[in-house]
């Protein structure tokens, strides 16, 4: 009885002291009452507002939880091999640093210290060190830390091109890594101590974003060509560069980021649409399978990290409080459109505003759309230090307007459009534009990046891929591509077009027909076009600023018709349908 009588306070004072500790912490009691176990999850960024966070989800689909709720960026999440920590890279203390997050008490910790940029860790399987890219010598180079401290280590040192995208082999003997070292972007390996580095691939494509498969056997890459980004996959003991042979996996066109399920049964990867990324799924049977989509029209970013037994730490959110980085182009009429209040001509109308302090020769924004413009030009100054914004090309149109160049329905009229310069220069003339050819689909888009004014590291990223070369030599001796990846320049920048699109602001694909392709026509290319079309057919936005006796006669079937405009284009304009082109009503949702 009295051994009962002492253990009772003792445990009693043990269960007070851990209530003490777990409030002190701002940890929730029901966490302490019910330990989560671990369970398979799939780790990505996606951006949320202006912001990318880390979230997690089950490969199912279900149970969408967001780790990081930080207004600066937090990307690049990998599972610890046990499960329970997650290392990401983030720009919260003004530059960016490896992170530990502890996904059983929420503890963070920074693990890196530098003015230069750190990212995309990858954990050795030890669970103490992680490998991650690093500026802190110049370029992009592979360092090694630990999670107990101490000073990375360089391992590629002697290498003066980019070295990137880390990736430990199981067994912790290997670090397989892209990088730029023989003119294109090529895999390598090398020993977790920076010796015997060896060229895997070695095809005038790139490849990178390699991922190791749980036996270690093999390897899985993105393989990128101007028309296409595809999963591929290659055996580790036969690579390319020995004379072995790779297996596609994907063939849309637009897939990256792999990383193999826990069992090695199974694929996740990120593909691009026009209107956003999906992230998928899909079991290696050996036979074509349709994947599954786990999540799909969101702003996502890899790497992905999948584990078997994570812990599902984090806030429970819906998968629409993500982004859409593109918006799904529901065809609104005008009926069904809500017409604004008007302090412009004409009743109901939403009226021009003309912005301030804007050099453009049609200076006319939609009044519904100018707040997003400024909104947008202010996180431009604030991201990349200038103001990028402050000339543009060209804005609204007027109603008339047609030639080679010149859409005849063009968002540009309805005052949703803009262009941006071709080209921003400092005061000595250095360029601080950089565009990045993205296919998609069968089309052919841009990322435009500014360079950031401040290069100590608090503005931007370094560029992971290269530009491409307009110039009119690469253009005479490249023409059926229209010119040529050009060479990755050092330096932070700033994603202007993933800016632009969280504020509605959506590029468009380049011109690529018979008589008037970007291949050899520059005007076709239009990297600089922006439009914001919040989910409305064309003609609807033009009844938003126009009145009817102004805007029918020039824009009705039969005019259009008249003037050579396809039939099918003229259904997608939202453009009324006469009883006599009835058919064509079958055509619109």
């Amino acid at each position: 009885m009295a051994h009962r009588c002492i253990r009772r306070p003792i445990l009693l004072f043990g269960v007070v002291l851990t209530l003490a500790l777990v409030i002190s912490a701002g940890l929730p009691l029901l966490a302490l009452a019910q330990a989560p176990a671990g369970e398979p999850r799939i780790a990505f960024a996606a951006r949320t507002g202006q912001n990318w966070d880390i979230y997690t989800i089950r490969p199912d689909g279900t149970d969408l939880r967001r780790l990081t709720d930080h207004p600066e960026p937090d990307l690049a999440p990998a599972f610890s091999p046990d499960g329970t920590r997650l290392l990401f890279q983030s720009h919260r203390d003004g530059n960016w640093e490896i992170y530990l997050l502890d996904l059983h008490s929420g503890e963070l910790k920074r693990l890196t210290d530098s003015p230069a940029f750190d990212g995309m860790p990858a954990w050795a399987p030890d669970g103490r060190r992680f490998a991650f890219e690093s500026t802190r010598a110049g370029d992009l180079d592979i360092f090694i830390g630990s999670v107990d401290g101490g000073s990375p280590q360089n391992l590629t040192a002697d290498s003066p091109y980019g070295d990137m995208e880390p990736a430990w082999s199981p067994d912790g003997s290997i670090i397989a890594f892209s990088s730029w070292r023989f003119g294109d972007k090529d895999l390598f390996f090398m020993r977790p101590d920076g010796q015997e580095v060896r060229q895997i691939t070695n095809s005038p494509a790139g490849e990178d974003q390699p991922a190791w498969s749980p036996d270690g056997i093999r390897l899985a890459f993105t393989y990128r060509t101007p028309e296409k980004r595809e999963i591929t996959v290659l055996e580790v003991m036969a690579p390319p560069a020995d004379g072995g042979l790779t297996t596609r996996l994907t063939w849309s066109t637009a897939n990256e980021w792999a990383v193999w399920s826990p069992d090695g049964r199974s694929l996740a990867w990120l593909e691009q649409y026009y209107n956003g990324w999906a992230l998928h799924t899909a079991p290696l049977t050996g036979t074509a399978v349709l994947p599954a989509t786990v999540l799909r029209g969101y702003a996502l970013a890899g790497p992905l990290s999948w584990h078997a037994s994570a812990l599902p730490f984090g806030q429970p959110a819906a998968p629409e409080s993500l982004d859409h980085p593109w918006r799904t182009r529901y065809v609104m009429r005008w009926e069904e459109l809500q017409r604004p209040q008007s302090d412009g001509p004409g009743d109901g109308l939403a009226g021009w505003v003309r912005v301030q302090n804007i050099d453009v020769p049609n200076e006319r924004l939609n009044a519904l759309v100018a707040p997003s413009f400024v909104q947008l030009r202010e996180a431009v100054k604030q991201a990349a230090g200038f103001d990028f914004l402050a000339q543009l090309s060209d804005a609204w149109r007027p109603l008339d307007e047609d030639s080679e160049t010149t859409t005849y329905a063009s968002w540009h009229k309805a005052g949703r459009a803009i262009d941006t310069l071709f080209d921003y220069r400092d005061r000595v003339s250095f360029p601080m534009m950089a565009v990045v050819r993205e296919d998609i689909g069968g089309r052919t888009y841009w990322r435009v990046y500014l360079r950031a004014a401040r290069q100590d590291g608090s503005l931007g990223m370094p560029l992971r891929e290269p530009p491409w070369d307009f110039s009119g030599r690469a253009r005479r001796r490249f023409p059926e591509q229209g010119g040529r990846w050009d060479i990755i320049p050092t330096g932070y920048y700033v994603d202007f077009t993933d800016l632009a699109s969280s504020f509605g602001w959506e590029r468009i694909a380049s011109v690529d027909k018979a008589d008037f392709s970007w291949t050899w026509h520059f005007l076709a290319i239009e990297y600089w076009h922006f439009q914001q079309d919040e989910d409305m057919d064309w003609y609807a936005s033009m009844r938003q600023v126009y009145p009817p006796e102004e805007l029918t006669p020039l824009f009705n079937w039969r005019t259009l018709v008249k003037n050579d405009i396809p039939e099918w284009y003229i259904v997608l304009t939202g453009i009324p349908i006469p009883l006599s082109e009835y058919r064509w009503s079958y055509l619109r949702p």
